[in-house]
């Protein structure tokens, strides 16, 4: 699966739980490393400034040994 964070906010899931319950179910095959802003309701592809999220979402894609045959 594609995990893209501002898709996931707008489904009403946290991006990092998407990307780490894709990961724990051996799905995960890339990310699309962009966010937007919550508050619009729609895709804007803006670059991720939430320390924080990044880490957690590298920690997972680490953690399952890479994305291959994906990648971000």
């Amino acid at each position: 699966l594609n995990i893209e964070p501002n898709h996931t906010t707008m489904a009403g899931h946290a991006y990092e739980h998407d990307v780490e319950m894709c990961s724990r179910y051996g799905m995960l095959g890339s990310i699309d490393s962009n966010t937007g802003d919550s508050s619009l309701g729609w895709d804007t592809d803006q670059f991720p400034m939430n320390l924080r999220d990044c880490a957690f979402v590298m920690k997972t894609v680490i953690a399952q040994g890479g994305l291959a045959p994906g990648g971000l």
